[in-house]
């Protein structure tokens, strides 16, 4: 049995080399006379050159059928004077079943195109250039006797296509791997069974690009009727990723195009949808991600050209589907949305609606409702209402917003918006918008880029009208300061939306603690890299950025309980801030601080690129010296320090001062003018008090209690001016003038009664540095050098003027008695030359 059937697979292989050895002799016998003739007939058909490296006839590239093979084919377009091809391929294939060679009737079965590249061109007047093709006028009476396409398959294998429609503005470009097309003809009947892989580079339809370097996977069938021009498609499948696409309808031809189709996708995702369609639709959202299925079936029906579209409704769900993106771990859950699109009664982009009837879906297990409507995608206008409410971390986990992170608590949004978009890109037409609704904050925290500080403990209420942003007991922290605003803010979205607009604020501002030092910092400054929110820095190392925005109007109401800035602490402060146009008007402002009182009017101006000017006026009660000083820094000096002075300082003072953007003061450009009462004072451990020990009968020098001080300071110049000032202490009275520049050099003059010298000093004193006052001779001193390197001398010059201006006195005096008592002479004498001495 076993042998029997060898013998017979073996009679088997032998007929089957006998008929290859046959196929391959009638091949090579007829080659020549095949390849004449198809030329031939080719030449009848084809009206453009084509030109080919070689012609010949094979058995094995489509066995078991023969086919006439072009090697290197390059085929002219149609239009006339173009040089351009229509086509170039590696090969074309045109096979014939083997019969035919003995039949010698030649009829083309099959054309395959392998390594190919097509370009098929429709010009902006309709002409295309693959006309190639024309039936010839002496066709043969007998058609059996000539070579004949009798075309049932068409296959391509890595064609490349290109089609650019000038008229309809439409460039495709895709990559057939592997096209397999079984023809079926009926008189003028054309049947189309395709099934094959492409690559889709892009399908531009004006300047949106479709299906964006996407592999589809194509089963369709199809007929054609030359007759009436028109394509009937059966259910076609596109596979695209994993989703399925079913196309089916008409294509009228014949004149202008018809389209009656229906498309539907029964499962794809977004991750479809989003290549499929142009990035200007989906460029925000292209990272994102989905789970679960799109349900859409949109229709097409009427004519299509460059004047005429054709009515587009699209209906569209998804139930349980989730969306997310990839790196934030943070998903959109359990979204069910309904919605349909149409174009309208007009089949325009302006009568365009797009309507999602509903929105619902879980962020973090927060629910987020609503609906919008999208028109007149020419001008588009848009609908929306909201109910939502939100977790701010989950929130910025899944759509992150620039400049903001760390974020945490609730927004609860019930808002409602109507408007053209355009209409918020200018401040003329923004008045159109309607908005409204609230938003509630429930323990809100974030942290904005750029700010040492974050804001948190958020609560309030935001309401919006319109234009306007009012604000209901809206509290929280900047990141140690406390806060609670009530009030208005005016021109709100114009301000946030575009540039160079103008804001009003109107508010009470209540704080419980308010820190400049943080709010004030300039987190950009490199020195401020380790700048930390709250952080005490050492002397020297704080570093501040302040400026006014022009386009700010506000005006608050303030009541704050304490405030921190740099060294300066104060508590109880009320008044009225004003800002407008750059400047800063500080009016009626109340405070305590350094142990007494305050009353300040004032303005800040910033309008300068790079200067903050202050001027103000200020009246002070009862605050203490040493405080002063303190807060100030000792005025960047260690001779008059904090240490040194007590007591209690009432005063009125004027004052100009200038800072940079960074609020580094300008000591240059300080102007003070002040009038002042020290009562209660005590000067301890002041050097040069000490040093007129030398002078003065008194060993208490280093500790000087005093009642009252009254004097007007001046300062300017980088300069301290003291006028004549009397300090009436529990030692003596002494009285001092003179000047203090800002780089510490000194120069006092201070008069003592003499009857405090030193009894053994008194004899050693030149006669130039004293003088009798009030009866009694005083003794003239000078303090004069640096604070560090100071000396103390008779002060004979201070004696020479107050003689002057005793003379002065006493020729008014002489004028009077001359008039009525007669000429009265007396001896003036001429003091000696200034004396002074060293320690």
């Amino acid at each position: 049995m076993l042998r029997r059937l060898a013998k017979i697979f073996l009679s088997m292989v032998l007929v089957l080399l006998l008929l290859v050895l046959a196929a391959f002799t009638l091949v090579h016998v007829y080659q020549d006379e095949i390849v004449a003739m198809f030329v031939q007939q080719a030449n009848r058909y084809v009206k453009t050159p084509v030109k080919a490296e070689k012609i010949s006839v094979s058995l094995f590239s489509t066995f078991p059928h023969a086919a006439v093979t072009f090697e290197n084919v390059w085929i002219k377009e149609s239009y006339e004077g173009s040089d351009e091809p229509l086509a170039t391929a590696g090969h074309i294939h045109c096979s014939f079943s083997l019969m035919d060679l003995l039949r010698k009737k030649y009829r083309i079965r099959e054309i395959q195109l392998q390594n190919a590249e097509v370009f098929l061109k429709v010009k902006a007047n309709g002409e295309v250039n693959y006309t190639i093709i024309e039936q010839p006028d002496d066709e043969p009476a007998d058609p059996e006797q000539s070579l004949r396409f009798d075309l049932n398959s068409i296959k391509l294998e890595n064609v490349r296509l290109h089609y650019q429609d000038k008229q309809n503005e439409q460039h495709y470009k895709l990559l057939a791997k592997y096209l397999r097309a079984g023809l079926g003809i009926d008189g003028p009947l054309y049947s189309i069974e395709l099934k094959g892989n492409l690559h889709t580079d892009s399908l531009l339809v004006g300047n949106d690009a479709y299906l964006r370097n996407q592999p589809v996977e194509v089963t369709s069938r199809f007929s054609y009727n030359n007759n009436s021009g028109e394509l009937r498609l059966e259910p076609t499948n596109l596979l695209v990723q994993d989703s399925d696409f079913w196309v089916e309808g008409t294509i009228g031809t014949s004149g202008t195009t018809r389209l009656d189709l229906t498309l539907e996708a029964k499962k794809a995702d977004f991750q479809t949808v989003e290549a499929i369609l142009p990035l200007a639709f989906t460029s925000s959202v292209r990272n994102y991600r989905s789970k679960g299925n799109i349900w859409f079936k949109g229709t097409v029906n009427g004519l299509a050209s460059s004047q005429e579209i054709p009515e587009i409704a699209v209906d569209f769900k998804t139930d349980a589907a989730s969306f997310y993106h990839p790196d934030y771990k943070q998903a959109l859950e359990k979204i069910e949305l309904r919605g349909s699109f149409n174009n309208g009664s007009k089949r325009s982009a302006a009568s365009s609606v797009l309507r999602v009837e509903k929105l619902e879906a879980s962020l973090n297990g927060r629910l987020i409702r609503g609906s919008f409507t999208l028109s007149n995608f020419d001008d588009y206008y848009l609908s929306f209402k909201t109910d939502s409410e939100l977790d701010a971390n989950s929130l910025l986990r899944f759509y992150p917003i620039e400049g903001i992170s760390n974020a945490g608590g609730l927004l609860k949004v019930n808002m409602e918006f109507k408007g053209r978009l355009q209409d918020l890109k200018h401040s003329s037409t923004l008045q159109r918008i309607q908005a409204g609704g609230e938003v509630v904050l429930r323990d809100l925290k974030f942290q904005r880029q750029g700010s040492p500080y974050p804001f948190k403990g958020m609560k309030g209420s935001l309401i919006f009208r319109n234009q306007d942003l009012a604000l209901s007991n809206l509290s929280g922290n900047a990141g140690s300061s406390h806060f609670i605003i009530n009030g208005l803010f005016k021109n709100i979205f114009a301000y946030l939306l575009l540039e160079n607009q103008p804001i009003a604020i109107e508010a009470d501002l209540q704080s419980d603690f308010l820190n400049l030092d943080e709010l004030l910092a300039d987190a950009k400054a490199a020195e401020t890299k380790t700048l930390k929110a709250s952080a005490a820095l050492p002397e020297g190392e704080k570093y501040y950025a302040f400026d006014i925005r022009p386009d700010l109007n506000l005006y608050f109401n303030c009541k704050v309980k304490q405030l921190h800035f740099d060294r300066f602490r104060a508590k109880d402060i009320a008044g009225e801030l004003v800002v407008e146009k750059g400047v800063a008007y500080v009016k009626g402002a109340r405070l305590s601080a350094a142990g007494g009182k305050m009353q300040l009017n004032g303005h800040i101006d910033a309008r300068r690129a790079k200067d903050v000017i202050v001027t103000a006026k200020a009246r002070f009660d009862g605050i203490n010296a040493d405080s002063v000083f303190y807060v100030f820094h000792n005025f960047s000096q260690d001779f008059l320090a904090d240490r040194h002075l007590k007591g209690k300082i009432s005063a009125d003072v004027a004052t100009t001062m200038e800072f940079d953007k960074k609020l580094r003061f300008r000591y240059e450009k300080l102007i003070v003018d002040s009038d002042m009462l020290i009562t209660n004072g005590q000067l301890k451990g002041f050097e040069p008090m000490q040093e007129l020990s030398v002078f003065i009968n008194e060993k208490r020098l280093s500790d000087i209690r005093f009642s009252n001080i009254n004097s007007k300071v001046s300062v300017r110049n980088e300069t301290i001016y003291l006028p004549s000032t009397t300090i009436q202490s529990d030692i003596t009275t002494v009285t001092i003038a003179g000047t203090h520049t800002f780089d510490q050099q000194i120069d006092y003059s201070v008069k003592v009664p003499l009857k405090a010298v030193l009894t053994g000093k008194k004899d050693q004193m030149p006669a130039s540095a004293v003088r009798p006052e009030a009866g009694a001779p005083h003794l003239f001193v000078r303090i004069y050098g640096t604070t560090d390197d100071f000396k103390i001398g008779y002060d004979t010059y201070a004696v020479k003027e107050k003689i002057v201006t005793d003379i002065k006195k006493e020729k008014e005096e002489l004028r009077d008695v001359i008039k009525n008592k007669g000429r009265k002479t007396e001896d003036v004498v001429t003091p000696d030359e200034e004396e002074f001495f060293d320690w």
